[in-house]
């Protein structure tokens, strides 16, 4: 009995990293939807940002000393400390080469 893949399993594993491979090219695309809904929803907190800053920033100055001004400020800082940085999963994906690396056999000394 040889210790080898059979053709069988030869075929299995060729086939579903056909599968695999077009899964995460469908995933990939998908993550780049979602990047890009990502930086729309980040320039939209940014804008936000800006607007509340600069309204707050035209009040008095006992205004921006006061209980109201620690309320927007910390309001603001909800936005400014959202993580909308682009989702990478590249590293993530990687399980259909690492199967590649297997050989078909044992590997002589």
């Amino acid at each position: 009995m040889a210790f080898k893949l059979t053709k069988e399993e030869l075929a299995g594993k060729s086939s579903l990293l056909e599968q695999l491979a077009k899964a995460k090219h469908t995933l990939e695309l998908a993550v780049g939807d979602y990047n890009n809904e990502l930086r729309a929803l980040d320039e939209w907190a940014n804008s936000v940002v800006e607007r509340l800053e600069e309204e707050a920033g035209a009040k008095s100055e006992s205004w921006q000393e006061g209980d109201k001004a620690e309320q927007v400020r910390s309001f603001i800082t909800k936005f400014t400390d959202l993580d909308l940085s682009d989702l990478d999963i590249t590293d993530d994906l990687k399980h259909g080469e690492a199967v590649e690396e297997i050989p078909d056999q044992p590997e002589e000394a």
